[in-house]
């Protein structure tokens, strides 16, 4: 909950997805996990997300013939337990991969469009892919993101970012960077959706990360190149046919 000139109002986490998550070096917004296993802790006990507990949950999970029984397969020597949950669910996030971009199928020597592959090459240009690189084009580091938050004079929110787990002041403001990966498909943008479309997106990103003010066909290309991110899950394009 934060306040804004004396009113009270609720301000909310966008929900990042789980797609490819498996190699990210840490989870939620604020880094607050720094594995897929931490990530189910932190879930099973948090107010926001679940509040519950392993007293309840277990019980119930065991009440279940056909989930102990999977559990006795997957797991034969301890078979429903605790660890064993996180485990498995932990295991299925990481099966969560989503291959075949368009544009992973250009670096394997097929078609492009000219839009993507400028916007690709504009990406580079500007240091777009200083934060967002590697395999997931994203979610390798933290980031501040304080020219775009601190005027906005939202005190004790969500908009504190790392600096509301570690309390240290260096950390305000700053933010994991998200992966690209399937981000056409994903709005909307930042960690409180504060950005409706991916133009936007790349538009605020461009004047309070790099200092620029992008043309508007700069925007399309690189918009275009986003869009080659949409991969596809046993065959299905996240984002529709392509």
């Amino acid at each position: 909950v934060g306040t804004t000139t004396g009113v009270k109002r609720e301000i909310y986490y966008d929900i990042p997805t789980i797609f490819n998550t498996g190699n990210h070096f840490a989870y939620f917004w604020n880094g607050q996990a720094q594995s897929l296993e931490s990530v189910v802790q932190v879930s099973i006990g948090a107010e926001n997300i679940m509040d519950a507990s392993w007293k309840v949950i277990l019980p119930r999970l065991q009440d279940d013939e056909g989930t102990v029984q999977r559990f006795e397969l997957a797991y034969p020597d301890t078979g429903l337990t605790e660890a064993n949950v996180v485990d498995a669910i932990a295991t299925y996030t990481r099966s969560l991969v989503t291959p075949n971009a368009a544009f992973d199928r250009w670096l394997n020597g097929e078609n492009l469009s000219e839009s993507a592959q400028a916007g690709y090459q504009l990406f580079t240009d500007y240091g777009c892919i200083r934060c967002h690189e590697g395999a997931g084009v994203g979610g390798n580091m933290y980031a501040s993101f304080r020219s775009y938050l601190e005027p906005r004079n939202r005190e004790g929110t969500i908009d504190f970012g790392r600096f509301n787990i570690s309390n240290n002041e260096a950390h305000r403001y700053e933010f994991k960077v998200p992966s690209l990966r399937n981000v056409a498909v994903t709005p909307p943008y930042f960690h409180d959706g504060s950005a409706e479309t991916l133009s936007d997106a790349v538009d605020i990103m461009a004047r309070h990360q790099l200092g620029l003010e992008l043309p508007r066909s700069d925007i399309s290309k690189i918009v275009a190149f986003l869009e080659s991110l949409t991969g596809r899950v046993d065959g299905v394009f996240l984002g529709g046919d392509q």
